[in-house]
């Protein structure tokens, strides 16, 4: 209950005993559509204050309504970046297209191009259905991660245990 200052005053208390114990450089926030936007802005102010650290955040907003996305960013006043879900369902659909897909129109929509700063490009990750994944094919592995190197954004290659990495 982030309306209860206890709550929001234990998660900072928290957040700082977690920065100092393990020293990381960010944070990986799930399921943010579900925590009220304004709570990150303070709590990564006070914690980025508090770590003299940039601590690069970013969310998991599982929309691909490129709207909800933009609101919730600017809610945050860009405090955290936010994976472009929109752009994970354009590469969806191009790599299922059997080559119909009019590569022209793949940034459509997209948080890449809305508002680079704040995208963090992916093509799966553990939220994904494996089955029918982007990259069931994985030749198309090598040319769709080049895709998210060429762009603006901030790229993230997830490798999950189906990759036989542990």
């Amino acid at each position: 209950d982030l309306n209860n200052v206890d709550v929001v005053e234990e998660l900072t208390n928290w957040g700082k005993w977690y920065l100092q114990t393990t020293n990381v450089d960010g944070f990986r926030m799930d399921a943010v559509k579900h925590i009220r936007a304004s709570f990150f802005e303070d709590w990564l102010e006070e914690l980025r204050e508090f770590s003299s650290k940039p601590l690069f955040t970013v969310g998991e907003y599982w929309s691909g309504n490129l709207e909800a996305l933009q609101n919730y960013l600017k809610t945050t006043n860009n405090a955290l970046s936010l994976f472009d879900v929109p752009l994970h369902y354009n590469l969806f659909n191009a790599c299922h297209s059997n080559g119909t897909y009019d590569m022209r129109t793949i940034f459509n929509n997209t948080l890449v191009v809305e508002n680079p700063n704040s995208a963090v490009t992916f093509v799966d990750n553990h939220d994904v259905n494996r089955i029918s994944s982007t990259l069931t094919d994985e030749r198309k592995l090598p040319l769709v991660f080049g895709l998210l190197m060429a762009v603006p954004g901030i790229p993230c290659i997830y490798y999950g245990s189906e990759w036989g990495i542990k």
